[in-house]
């Protein structure tokens, strides 16, 4: 699954957030711990060798100057061509990508020092991708 691709080659990048621009809503700059798994009816894959192992990313001071949707989407879950239709805005994260003919609602909140967002596939299965600041850059 795309999923998969997506969390292992988190931990081949940087990442952004939003620090320098005068503003608190992104992320802060340092290293990140992120971790992607699927929900469903059926139970969950977190913490399972099927959801991979957490990723750690580091996120610069320039990279923390961008909005927090560039980073979410350039950084943290990156391969998403087009991610306009998705708003980062005071702790919330609320929209949806188009994937072909389907539509993928995506919901969750964050703040600057963690995140969790879910992307709803439909038929009851959700991707849950969740970071946390583990070591804050000083």
């Amino acid at each position: 699954m795309r999923w998969i691709a997506v969390v292992l080659s988190i931990s081949a990048l940087g990442g952004c957030g939003l620090a320098g621009a005068g503003r608190n809503d992104g992320f802060a700059p340092g290293k990140w711990q992120v971790e992607g798994w699927l929900e469903s009816g059926q139970g969950s894959t977190q913490g399972t060798p099927a959801a991979g192992a957490a990723q750690t990313v580091t996120l610069t001071q320039d990279q923390a100057a961008n909005p927090p949707e560039t980073v979410f989407f350039s950084n943290f879950y990156n391969g998403e061509k087009d991610w306009s239709n998705v708003n980062f805005r005071n702790g919330n994260v609320s929209g949806s990508l188009q994937h072909g003919q389907a539509s993928t609602p995506v919901s969750g909140t964050y703040g600057r020092d963690h995140f969790r967002v879910t992307l709803s596939f439909g038929a009851n299965v959700d991707q849950v991708v969740e970071g946390k600041l583990v070591e804050p850059q000083g």
